[in-house]
């Protein structure tokens, strides 16, 4: 499987972007007079070919060899399909070209083989109904399909050949560099060209489109900023209007073809007010769009792309889009989109069109490879539904493209609404919507003969609309005799092909359809008896209701209504009449059930209050009727858990009781039609506890890191009285139930003694009668290690969108890495101290949604990475291909599809910290030199460690306090009542038995020589020591 990123070179020409956004407002008629143009003509083609120097063409594609699928449906337009399949090698980058024509099931009609060109210079689409005009590997030709054979003029250009028929010449679209300031860029010329080859018409889009239009994504062509990329010429000839639109700037425009002026655009740098679909104003309707064409006065289609998407690059969303524009108001609205998955993703090229019968077709035909197919053309309906599809596949040689392509018939359409209806025999007529064979830009002119019962009726001529839009012929058929007829019209294309429709009618004297239901509730507005129909000439209408007449009036062909007032609750026998005169022409009858205006009538299946133990399984039913039945809904303490649909008269509901604690829950079943009553039933549901207690799994981590705030040990207990919970077949705590829940915080874990290691934690739950035990291991741990990426290595990363959110664990929050000139990449930190380790089996696991994505593993960012090979989704790799034992940086990179949505990095096997070899920190205040005055001293020491456990203050080596230690500062109140020298020492201990100490030597001297008996007493608590030197009296106060 290929990267995309090995076609970038042969299709930087292809994949071009658009430019920096500037307000709305008048198009620029001509650049700045300040800057000096200097023009030259450039094309990738051989300009100086004549029709005598021609390429030969190579071998033909096999069509046997090119992977294609088909799905047909009868909601599609029938007809034929007309495009030029492109084969790109991917092993030699060589492209081929087959120009061919297929029916709806993909068998080839006609193709020709039309050498080595790049495929967006190849458009192809009929002229006539039997030549189509179409880009070859030399230029422009018109390829006559009856005899196979190909006339060149020695016309080159890209992306566009059309054909203008009021001057028999070609247009075409020429590259064209331009120098303004100093600075080169590329344009484009619009030329146009005699069948000679001569260029009679051009017109330079740089005179309308400054450089500051620029795409803001800065898209190059032959090195120099693209500015324009034209893709389309679209030429009406009725009005010699030419629509131009410029991919990079997202802009069409309409051009008079005789004056050269730009009479208005429409898209970023156009001159509308834009709105989307749903009425919002946006400054872009579309990003590097192709294909636009005119489907209606004021309405166009075009294949959005949506590359480049200013609002969000990685969208990759292309469409079919119909914009409509007012040139009253200066809006253009877009009034009908499909938006295509994902996977249709169409980069470059595309194309759109809508057909006879209100279905789009399009081009989703830029190639590609690694995601369902390579590319793929669409037929949709009005609502986006896909009724006809042709996907091409891709091989590991070959991939398959189409730049354009067209829907034709090789005779004209038509389509008559009236087949099998029945006509009044008076002031009747029958229409036919006709078409041309294809998608004409040209009024065509023809012929036509109506047939009655076989019988030539009329016949004269006509003109098809253009743009493939509907030309309708209506035909008056009054006066024919009573009964069945048939008509038959023949029409022609002016080229020598017909096609004719035959339809089936009935001529009558009255017609009459009746809408009633056979049961319905009263006073329900839903419910209706209508008759609707037509009649010639006036008639008398009497409707009877149980033998009473109810109504009669003078029907004319209006709709009949009966108002359901005239019913009675039961059965009602309904008959209606019409009367000419004195003679009943017609008349019929049925009967009607109107049921009485009630709620629904609900039958409970279970008493109305029911007592069920805990955890206890419990079905509650009900049987509903209702004449008009709507909706169900069930409420437990008026929280609705439950709801549905009646949808049958005769309905039954059972619901399964979920799990509840103990209690008294009142259970509510509301029951609504479509009058909008509603009835109740109500269940009292009374949770008893089990008979003996029943304890709920743990709901706590059974690995807990050593010093957690907030850790707290719970379990539910059902039934339970009283309760005990046992540490290693101590008892720890204990207490009565006063709920379900029995909850012990760690408050200290020093104070408690938890030290590192497993813990048998036993709850025993007692009803009074009955004992239930429970036991649980908990492991309290250092540390889980992080198995998570810390941060992102900026300098190694590339086309990404918020890297941050892929560092920490799976979240939902995603890092976008998507493809632009290159593949994107985002290389994620492991840190420092949490390496991934090369264990047994898979190692770290890539957590991640959209397209492919290759990963490669390394330790230094200077370093070339090792690569893993490459995955999509959630995927797992295995650090052995890589040689490595560890690894600290992870490197994905976008291979293929969609954009990479990457979530997280979760590593299997990961460095953990098991110790700490750090000892605690303490500052403690200096040494105290001093005369004795019975002066207290505060000592204060700070302290610091990240598992603090104990400590202990010693004066001269004898503990006067120890206890636990949570990392708080030590205070000492300190009283010494007679001269001499005291050292105070504070030891501090933690989780792992790294000590800290600081000891503070007090040295007070009395102004008067010391006596020779004193006695040091040193005062803590209630201890007293006796020491026969000084006396000392020491308060110590704990902060």
């Amino acid at each position: 499987m290929k990267s995309r990123s090995m076609l970038l070179g042969y299709l930087l020409t292809v994949l071009l972007l658009f430019s920096v956004q500037t307000s709305i407002g008048d198009l620029p008629a001509n650049p700045s007079p300040s800057r000096q143009i200097i023009e030259r003509e450039t094309d990738s083609q051989d300009c100086e070919r004549t029709s005598d120097d021609r390429h030969v063409p190579a071998a033909a594609i096999d069509m046997n060899a090119v992977p294609y699928t088909v799905e047909n449906t009868p909601e599609a337009f029938q007809g034929y399909n007309l495009f030029v399949l492109g084969r790109y090698s991917t092993e030699t980058g060589n492209v081929d070209e087959q120009l061919l024509i297929m029916d709806m099931e993909g068998n080839i009609v006609a193709d020709r083989y039309i050498g080595e060109i790049n495929t967006f210079s190849c458009p192809a689409e009929l002229i006539t109904p039997s030549t189509a005009l179409v880009g070859t590997s030399e230029g422009a030709a018109i390829w006559n399909i009856t005899d196979d054979t190909m006339e060149y003029f020695g016309i080159y250009g890209h992306h566009e050949y059309e054909y203008n028929p009021n001057a028999d010449t070609i247009f075409t679209l020429r590259w064209l560099e331009v120098e303004i300031e100093g600075e080169t860029y590329l344009y484009d010329t619009i030329a146009e060209y005699n069948k000679s080859g001569d260029l009679i018409w051009s017109l330079d889009v740089s005179t309308f489109m400054p450089p500051e239009q620029w795409c803001p994504f800065h898209d190059y062509g032959g090195g120099h900023p693209d500015i324009s990329h034209s893709n389309t010429i679209f030429y009406e000839a009725e009005d010699d209007i030419i629509y131009y639109n410029s991919r990079n700037t997202n802009t069409f425009y309409k051009i008079s073809h005789s004056t050269k002026e730009v009479l208005w655009g429409v898209g970023e740098y156009g001159n509308f007010t834009m709105f989307d679909i749903y009425g919002n104003q946006r400054s872009n309707l579309f990003y590097h769009a192709h294909s636009v064409e005119r489907v209606d006065e004021n309405t166009f289609i075009l294949f959005d792309n949506d590359l480049h998407n200013q609002t969000d690059i990685t969208n990759h969303v292309s469409r079919m889009l119909e914009i409509e524009i007012d040139l009253d108001s200066m809006t253009a609205n877009q009034t009908w989109m499909w938006q295509a998955p994902s996977t249709y993703y169409s980069a470059g090229w595309g194309d759109a069109d809508r057909l006879p019968n209100g279905n789009r077709l399009g081009a989703f035909g830029y190639w590609s490879s690694g995601g369902q197919f390579s590319s793929s053309l669409v037929e949709v309906d009005g609502e986006g539904n896909i009724v006809w599809e042709m996907q091409f596949g891709y091989t590991s040689e070959y991939m398959y493209g189409v730049y354009r392509m067209e829907r034709i018939r090789f005779q004209p359409h038509l389509v008559s609404p009236h087949d099998g209806q029945v006509f009044p025999p008076d002031n009747s007529s029958i229409s036919w919507d006709c078409w041309f064979n294809y998608r004409n830009k040209e009024v065509f002119e023809s012929n036509y003969t109506l047939l009655l019962d076989d019988v030539k009726y009329s016949e004269g001529n006509f003109s098809y609309d253009t743009f493939w839009r509907p030309t309708r012929l209506d035909f008056n058929i009054s006066g024919l005799e009573l009964g069945e007829h048939n008509a038959t019209l023949l029409i022609g294309d002016g080229y020598g092909n017909t096609a004719s429709d035959l339809i089936e009618f009935n001529m009558t004297a009255v017609s009459l359809v009746r809408v009633a239901p056979s049961v319905m509730e009263k006073g329900n507005p839903a419910n209706r008896i209508s008759w609707t129909g037509f009649t010639p000439s006036p008639l008398t209408c009497k409707v009877f209701c149980n033998g009473t007449q109810c109504l009669e009036f003078e029907w004319t062909g209006e709709e009949i209504l009966l108002d359901p007032a005239n019913l009675s609750v039961g059965n009602n026998h309904i008959s209606l009449e019409f009367w000419n005169g004195t003679e009943r022409v017609y008349d019929e009858d049925f009967w009607v059930e109107l049921a009485p205006t009630l709620p629904p009538a609900i039958e409970p299946q279970q008493d109305a209050a029911l007592g069920l133990f805990w955890n206890m399984s419990f079905v509650l039913e009900w049987n509903l009727h209702d004449t008009s039945p709507k909706s169900w809904s069930i409420a437990i303490n008026d929280t609705t858990v439950a709801s549905g649909t009646q949808s049958s008269r005769d309905y039954e509901v059972t619901w399964s009781v979920p799990t509840l604690d103990e209690g008294i829950y009142a259970v509510e079943l509301k029951v609504t039609d479509e009058l909008n009553l509603t009835s109740y039933d109500s269940v009292t549901l009374v949770i008893n506890p089990p008979h003996s207690p029943v304890i709920e799994p743990a709901e706590f981590n059974t690995e807990i890191i050593w010093g957690t705030e907030d850790a707290l040990l719970k379990w539910r207990a059902h039934g339970s009285e009283t309760w005990w919970l046992f540490r290693n077949g101590t008892l720890f705590a204990s207490g009565s139930s006063s709920g379900i829940d029995i909850e012990n915080p760690i408050e200290s874990w020093q104070q408690e003694g938890w030290r590192l290691g497993k813990y048998n934690l036993t709850l025993v739950c007692s009803d009074g009668s009955e004992n239930r035990t429970s036991t649980t291991w908990v492991d309290v741990i250092y540390s889980r290690g992080d198995a998570y990426a810390d941060t992102f290595a900026e300098t190694r990363s590339s086309w990404y969108l918020m890297g941050s959110n892929a560092l920490g664990p799976p979240d939902g929050g995603v890092a976008t890495v998507f493809l632009d000139y290159g593949n994107g990449y985002l290389t994620l930190d492991m840190g420092e101290y949490g390496h991934i380790l090369n264990g047994a089996g898979d190692d770290f696991t890539v957590i991640a949604g959209g397209g492919e994505y290759t990963v490669s593993v390394g330790n230094s960012l200077s370093d070339a990475f090792a690569s893993l090979g490459s995955g999509t989704g959630n995927q797992s790799f295995d650090l052995l291909p890589s040689g490595l034992e560890s690894v600290r940086y992870v490197m994905v990179e976008y291979h293929d599809d969609d954009a990479v949505l990457l979530d997280a990095i979760v590593a299997i096997h990961f460095d953990v910290v098991t110790d700490d070899t750090t000892p605690p920190i303490v500052e403690g205040p200096e040494d105290i030199t001093g005369v004795f005055n019975e002066t207290t001293y505060e000592l204060h020491w700070s302290c610091s460690d990240a598992t603090p456990w104990s400590y202990s203050i010693l004066i001269d080596g004898v503990t006067i306090e120890s206890g636990p230690w949570e990392g708080e500062d030590i205070p000492l109140s300190y009283l010494q009542d007679a001269a001499g020298t005291v050292n105070i020492t504070l030891v501090l201990t933690d989780l792992f038995g790294n000590n800290a100490t600081d000891e503070v030597r007090v040295t007070l001297e009395n102004n008067t020589p010391p006596s020779d008996n004193l006695i040091l007493t040193v005062v803590t608590g209630v201890a007293v020591i006796g020491v026969a030197a000084v006396s000392v009296v020491v308060y110590v106060r704990r902060r």
